[in-house]
């Protein structure tokens, strides 16, 4: 998403890395979540400039809330280990475990993660791509 929308910047790239497999093989919040809310802020975050600017802080929450809404509806949860439970049939697995973590690799569970990313992916640019049509208008 950062070639597609050219916002770039490593630092957010690199911060995003521990965000996988639910904060960091703790099955939590699900990074594909955490990451859009990041794209989202590069378009609609606050600067240091606006921090003490209520106005602004209003203005910068719908376009995440719209997405947790979509995120919560197409999985049920914005949790790692809910949503992988789901899709794996009630299947969980402790990725913190060496040997379960190397079945749930055997068995390409992560592909399912893959296919979250990418609708999540496809979701964010829906949203950035309505609200940079919306500043043309």
């Amino acid at each position: 998403m950062q070639e597609v929308f050219d916002k770039y910047d490593d630092n957010v790239f690199r911060a995003a890395n521990s965000l996988g497999a639910g904060l960091a093989y703790k099955g939590e919040t699900c990074g594909s979540l955490l990451g859009g809310y990041l794209m989202l802020g590069l378009k609609f975050g606050l600067g240091r400039e606006e921090i003490d600017s209520p106005e602004k802080l209003h203005t910068s929450y719908p376009a995440s809330q719209e997405f947790y809404d979509w995120f919560h509806h197409e999985l049920g949860s914005a949790n790692c280990r809910d949503i992988r439970a789901t899709l794996e049939k009630g299947l969980d697995f402790d990725q913190l475990d060496p040997q379960q973590r190397e079945k749930a690799i055997f068995d390409e569970l992560h592909r399912r993660c893959d296919q979250i990313t990418g609708k999540v992916a496809a979701r964010i640019v829906e949203i950035l791509w309505d609200a940079i049509e919306a500043e043309k208008e």
